[in-house]
This record gives C-alpha cells, structure tokens and sequence, in this order.
C-alpha cells in the first residue's frame, strides 16, 4: 500500500493555539464568500505547483532515456553518467499531486457541471451510449413496456445531450424528507431527467444534521442520476466492478445499531455505483478528461469518509472494491462519462 505524504488541512483549525503576534496589526474581516474564493484560489495554486513538479520529473527521465538511446544507437560510451530521476522521487511527487487534489473545497455541484460539459466527457456518453444500444430493445414501447428498456430512451439523451445538461442543473428542488415520502437518511433523490432534490432535514446514519456542504455532495449526485442511468450491457459492465459477495456478505450484518447496512443493495444498481465514482471525481477535483489511478483509490480509501463527514454507503462500496474487481474498476472510471 502507498504512503502518502501528512495532509495540510486547507483551514486551520480556530482552536489550534496560535503564536501571539509582536504587533497586532488592524484587519478588515473577510466576508464568507471572499474566504471560499480565497481557500479555492491557494487549492488551484498547490496543485498547480504539485502537476508542474511531476510534469517537470517525466519529462527528465523522458529526455535522460531519448539520450540514452541515441549513444546506445551510435556506440557511444558516455564518460558522464546520465542523470534521470529516482523512481522514489517520481513516486514520492506522484502521491503528493494526489494528496493536492485531494478534498476539493469547491461547489461539486459546479464542477460535475464543467464536467459533463467537457468535449472529451461528451464524447465518452456518445460512445458509451452507443456501445450499449444493440443490448436494448428496437421498436416503439408498448402501453404496458418500460420505455427505458427500449433504444429510443438512448437515442435521445444523446441528442440531448447539452439541452439535458441546461435543463438538470439549471434548479434544484428543496423541502424536508417527509414532503417525498423518505426519510432524513435518504438525504436526497434523483431520477434521469430531472434536476434532483435535497432534503433540508438530511441527516446522517447518527442522526446528525447534514453540513451545507455535505448536502452539496449529495446535490451533486443526485443531479448524477438526472444526466445518465444504465439499463443493457453498460450497466453489467459498471456492476463487474465490485463483489457482489462483499456485498452480501456486509448487507446480513444489518442490526438495530448498523441500519445503513439495509442500503447496500442501492450498490446493486449501476447508477448508483457510478454516481459513487462520480462522487471520488468531485473529491479529488476532476475538470475534464484526468486519469483516475490506482493512487488515486488507495488514497481516497484511507480518507474520502473522514474528509467529507458523509459516509452515504460509501465504506460499503470501498469494501467490494476487491483486488479481484480493481482493475475492472478503474477501467470503467476512465471509460464512461464520470
């Protein structure tokens, strides 16, 4: 398992006892929003510092091979030893990239957004959507089919694409659990097509209040559900991605003191896993098109829960991530539109 390097929480705790100051110099307090664009601001500068670092070490090694290769070619001996990077300094730079990115403290709501408006995400739904469309039913539905099951229901999210995008993140419905008929644990619902809802009294397993931020995350996925779901081959593909057995196995432990072991069947259902994997994009601040690396699953295995408070089935779906489904995994992260 990698090390990664002690994490800087990006607000310091008020409580820490602070070094008095020799001179107490006047200050104008800074509203809430100028403190978020200050945190977001010093996020993109460090991790910006942390990419052009590794950027800087491939590059070495890149160059130090090239040269390697043309003596090699020529029959030259070099009297100068050629420098390339350490593999330890390539790893150490690689996991602190990670831990950069890590804990986005931006809207996710916001940045799945800029995501699914990516070209390169786009074009991952078109194919992603196409691969799948031969596993749907032909034809127009009948009074009594499910018209998801059918080709059609494809068909138009893919020409729909950017009108969907518009329309599901264009609002989002409030109101307390009761008010849809679920409870507070639910937290929040969502179905393709619409904008998804938030529930004001949201609460966590404990029967804590949800943060504003913590039901950001939630708003984030269930506005998931209204871009894309997953009913022919593509949703087999995304369910290989963890045991089942696993599964099973955490879902009998259910007790009156583990109630959110009855959830875990939600992992059952495609969306659900990807708007979980959706869920690591957001924390660890993905824009576009980046890679998600075996680094970037050990990392957020050892700190996603305890850095976002919100463990919606989160440690079940950790768990089935066996050495068995991991690469299935991360090929799908990458694959579909995320």
């Amino acid at each position: 398992m990698t090390e990664f390097p002690p994490k800087t929480p990006l607000v310091q705790d008020e409580d820490a006892q602070q070094p008095e100051a020799a001179v107490e110099e006047p200050s104008l307090e800074k509203s809430a929003e100028e403190r978020e664009r200050d945190i977001l601001h010093e996020y993109w500068q460090n991790r910006a510092t942390k990419e052009a670092a590794l950027a800087a070490l491939r590059r070495k090694r890149l160059e130090a091979g090239k040269l390697a290769r043309v003596h090699a070619s020529l029959g030259m001996e070099s009297n100068t030893p050629i420098s390339e990077p350490e593999s330890d300094q390539l790893e150490t730079a690689e996991t602190e990239l990670i831990a950069a990115e890590a804990n986005y403290p931006g809207h996710w709501t916001l940045l799945l957004e800029d995501r699914l408006r990516d070209p390169e995400t786009k074009r991952k739904f078109v194919q992603v959507r196409t691969e799948a469309l031969p596993s749907l039913r032909q034809g127009e539905p009948g009074q009594f089919d499910k018209e998801k099951q059918f080709q059609s229901h494809y068909e138009a999210q893919i020409a729909d694409y950017d009108k969907n995008i518009d329309s599901v993140f264009n609002t989002t419905n409030i109101g307390n659990a009761s008010e849809f008929g679920r409870p507070p644990l639910h937290a929040g619902m969502g179905n393709i097509g619409e904008p998804g809802t938030v529930f004001l009294d949201a609460e966590t397993r404990e029967g804590v209040p949800l943060t504003t931020r913590q039901k950001m995350i939630i708003e984030a996925h269930e506005k998931g559900h209204g871009m894309r779901d997953f009913q022919g081959s593509d949703a087999d593909e995304i369910r290989s991605t963890l045991d089942f057995n696993v599964l099973a196995e955490r879902e009998s432990l259910t007790t009156a003191e583990n109630p959110q072991n009855r959830f875990v069947n939600y992992l059952r259902d495609a969306s659900e896993i990807v708007e979980r994997m959706a869920q690591l994009k957001n924390y660890f601040g993905f824009k576009g098109d980046e890679e998600f690396t075996r680094l970037h699953l050990e990392f957020a295995k050892k700190h996603y829960i305890q850095d976002t408070g919100l463990d919606n089935t989160m440690s079940h779906f950790f768990a089935a991530i066996t050495p068995e489904t991991e690469n299935q995994f991360l090929a799908v992260m990458n694959k579909y539109p995320i």
